[in-house]
Parts: C-alpha cells; structure tokens; sequence
C-alpha cells in the first residue's frame, strides 16, 4: 500500500494548489529551488516511514525464505528497492492531476510488472532485460527468482554466474549483477524524472514572474500587474 499513499498525497497537492503554494513560499526567488525542495521532502519522508518495513521483508527473505546460500543479499536488494518504488511512485504521479485515478492506475501498473516475470509463457533474455529495466518490480520480481533457482540448486549465490546453465527453462535469465544495475539506475533516474514531469505539465512558473528583493522596508512583498483570471 506504500505506493498508493505515496501517489494519493502527490496528487492531492496539485488540484487543492498546495503544490504551487509551496513552490511561492521558498525563499531565493527560484520556482525550480521550490518544486525541488518539496520533491526531496516528499522522497525522504515515505522511504523513512516505509524503510522499518523493507528492512522486515529484506530479513525473511534472507532467513526464512532463502536461509542456505542466499548471503543475505535479498536484504540489500531489497532495502535498496524500497527507494526504487518510491522514486517509481513519485515520477508515475506526475502525470495526473486526480489523485484517485493516479493511485489506481499506478498500482495496476506497478502489480502487472510484478507478475508478468512469472506468467509470461515465452521467457527471453531480452523481455527479461527490457522488463526489469522500464520498472523496478519487475527487476524485483527477476532477482528474487533468481536466488531461488540457486537455493534450489544448492549452489552459493553468484553475481556473474546462473545457477543451472544447462537447464533450459532457466536460459532466459541475466546474471543478477545486472538486476543490481538496472537497480541503481531506478534509485537514481526516477526522482529526476518524476521532478521533470512534474515541472514541465504542473509548473507554476511564468516568464513574466520575477523576483526582486525589497529597496526598502515598506516596500510591497507582492506586485500584480496586468493580472487577470479565467
């Protein structure tokens, strides 16, 4: 549900005109500093109320699930997929202004990737690749799959290496070492991305609007001129 919450506060700002509130109120005269200002705030609140749980999921994993040659690495993947979603959910809520709608569609979304790694009836290693690269549950989906076919090998987890190469129903999947890349990638490229959309179909900014700082210490905070409302 971590996703939705996230989605539904975003979307809530924009139609209530919070979002362009908030951007008004940063000082410095910069409408970008502002909007940037609220979406790092934004991240980092859900990724701390959220992380206690990912850390919950990363530990059954590595001890209840996977106990034997897993190395704990779904904990670190897990953790770090957190960050993941949340940057996913914050560019995927950038495209609506209803939050009910942006809520749903973004969970539908986020779900179907989550399942088409394990119903597909064709697997590649390119729909493998292209899947885990476009959303992070898909990757999530992909690794975690992965170290089972090493569990269930009994073979201690590689990086580099699948753990049955002769078995064709595995020939389809990448070494887990690029999950970890495509991971890294989604940590880093969805806040910006989720800023950019943002910016560019919700931004308040206008080449009229200017900044100044006060001559005198009666002078006007705020100067309309030539403003008028549809």
């Amino acid at each position: 549900m971590s996703r939705q919450d996230i989605i539904l506060e975003i979307r809530t700002e924009v139609p209530l005109g919070m979002s362009g509130l908030i951007d008004t109120m940063i000082p410095g005269g910069s409408n970008i500093r502002g909007r940037v200002a609220r979406q790092v705030a934004t991240y980092i609140s859900f990724a701390t109320i959220y992380f206690p749980s990912w850390v919950a999921v990363g530990i059954v994993l590595s001890v209840v699930v996977y106990p034997n040659f897993s190395r704990s690495m779904p904990l670190g993947f897990t953790i770090l997929s957190g960050f993941a979603l949340t940057g996913f959910s914050l560019f995927g809520a950038s495209f609506f202004k209803k939050a009910q709608l942006s809520g749903s569609i973004m969970i539908v979304i986020a779900v179907v990737f989550a399942i088409l790694p394990v119903v597909l009836f064709e697997q590649t290693k390119v729909a493998c690749g292209i899947l885990s690269f476009l959303c992070p549950t898909a990757n999530f989906t992909y690794f975690i799959t992965g170290v089972g076919t090493f569990e269930a090998a009994g073979k201690l987890i590689s990086m580099t290496k699948l753990a049955q190469e002769e078995d064709l129903m595995d020939t389809y999947r990448l070494p887990l070492y690029i999950h970890w890349i495509f991971l890294i990638i989604h940590i880093l490229v969805f806040p910006v991305l989720a800023f950019a959309t943002e910016h560019f179909l919700f931004s308040t900014a206008s080449k009229h609007r200017q900044f100044a700082v006060p001559l005198k210490a009666d002078d006007a905070a705020v100067t309309l001129s030539g403003f008028g409302k549809t």
